[in-house]
């Protein structure tokens, strides 16, 4: 297991070094999203990424039986506000090595759920509270008309009522920083060893090992709305695994709310 994440990375900041310095790319660069490895993927993006991404959605269609087939799918149609667990948006946020900007490029609340208009401020919210720097809609529009009077499909937003209505508000809070960054960090120190080893526990299979490794310490996703969670990878001599609660404001430049054209 160790071998094979090495060699990801060793791959990856080849690719990285062969993009920014023959190719000459200025852009910020990311290799892949976070929750692809769990903690192993925390600590590969901490190394190797300029920003982390991540995408998350609040219910995504089921397809029972076949994929993808619009004839046979389900929603589960609830509200993340009553969500115990704090939701698809507190679980992004506990995926986050700090140190590196953050930003979602995908999310959303599919139709036909009947709590979409939720969608645009919680998710404004959610990215003021924990700084992110920038986040994304999936997605405007697919097959819709711009000037759709009707939903036509589980992302698009043309002719979305609900989530159309709240898109300049969420906008507009995120831009300028309209709810303050929480005060509160829970950082959770892991080091190489400690990483390798929950790959290990899992034996290899560490989709979601986010979950394990917080849930250690008892922190479950409904704390991200009140204290800013991540994976602290920076000092990765700390080879154990401590809940820290430090107060410390924290600062950053916003981007922007991009996908959804505004």
């Amino acid at each position: 297991i160790e071998f094979l994440a090495q060699l990801e990375i060793d791959h990856a900041l080849a690719m990285k070094k062969f993009i920014r310095e023959e190719i000459g790319a200025k852009q910020m660069i990311s290799h892949s999203q976070v929750i692809f490895g769990g903690v192993v993927g925390a600590r590969r993006e901490f190394i190797i990424s300029d920003v982390v991404d991540t995408h998350g959605y609040w219910h995504h269609p089921h397809f029972p039986r076949k994929p993808w087939d619009m004839n046979d799918w389900e929603i589960n149609n609830v509200s993340q506000i009553a969500s115990e667990d704090g939701g698809t948006l507190a679980e992004m946020a506990m995926q986050r090595p700090f140190g590196k900007p953050y930003s979602v490029s995908e999310y959303d609340t599919p139709a036909p759920n009947d709590f979409a208009a939720e969608t645009f401020p919680l998710f404004a919210a959610m990215a003021c509270l924990h700084d992110w720097s920038a986040i994304y809609h999936f997605n405007f529009k697919h097959s819709a008309k711009y000037d759709s009077d009707k939903i036509t499909s589980f992302f698009d937003l043309p002719g979305h009522p609900a989530k159309q209505a709240f898109v300049p508000l969420a906008a507009l809070v995120f831009r300028k920083g309209l709810i303050e960054p929480l005060a509160t960090q829970c950082r959770l120190p892991l080091s190489d060893e400690a990483v390798l080893s929950v790959a290990s526990e899992k034996a290899g299979d560490v989709w979601g090992s986010w979950r394990d490794v917080w849930g250690r310490h008892k922190v479950t996703g409904k704390h991200a709305w009140g204290s800013a969670v991540g994976f602290d990878l920076d000092d990765r001599a700390a080879g154990n695994h401590n809940r820290v609660m430090v107060r410390q404001r924290q600062s950053g430049r916003r981007a922007l709310l991009a996908g959804s054209g505004i």
